[in-house]
């Protein structure tokens, strides 16, 4: 009976800690200000490999007669990843966008696509575009 209760306990315990464990959440700016310098590395460095682990894979699959280009400099896919924006550029970026109370409220992985776009030109992060973002945040929430 004492064996029967332990393992019960066991089962009962994994099942909840390995649940919670695996559970993800969209941090916010709150978050974000309170990480340390290399915790802030480490994510960007995982969203940096993941975007581009993800457009590889997509390419590897849908378009198989392109990763010949995948990594040609001249390529339009190295308009998704420009090689000369760094980590530390998106660091920046992201103090300076959490450093503004009225994004505190965006997810980061949000905000460092929103950083990321200004950066390379493709969207700047106008007053009136931020408007737009935080209105936007704010009605998902």
């Amino acid at each position: 009976m004492l064996r029967r209760s332990a393992r019960y306990f066991a089962v009962v315990g994994i099942s909840f800690f390995g649940a919670t464990s695996f559970g993800q959440t969209n941090p916010a700016g709150a978050t974000w200000n309170q990480w340390t310098r290399e915790k802030k590395a480490i994510y960007l460095l995982g969203w940096v490999d993941g975007r581009q682990s993800g457009a590889y894979d997509a390419v590897q699959m849908f378009k198989p007669e392109l990763m010949k280009k995948f990594f040609d400099p001249k390529s339009p896919t190295q308009k998704l990843f420009p090689p000369t924006i760094t980590v530390g550029q998106l660091s920046s970026g992201a103090d300076k966008f959490y450093g503004d109370y009225r994004n505190l409220h965006i997810d980061i992985r949000s905000a460092v696509d929103l950083i990321f776009d200004d950066i390379r030109g493709k969207r700047p992060l106008t007053e009136e575009y931020l408007k737009q973002i935080r209105k936007t945040a704010a009605d998902g929430q």
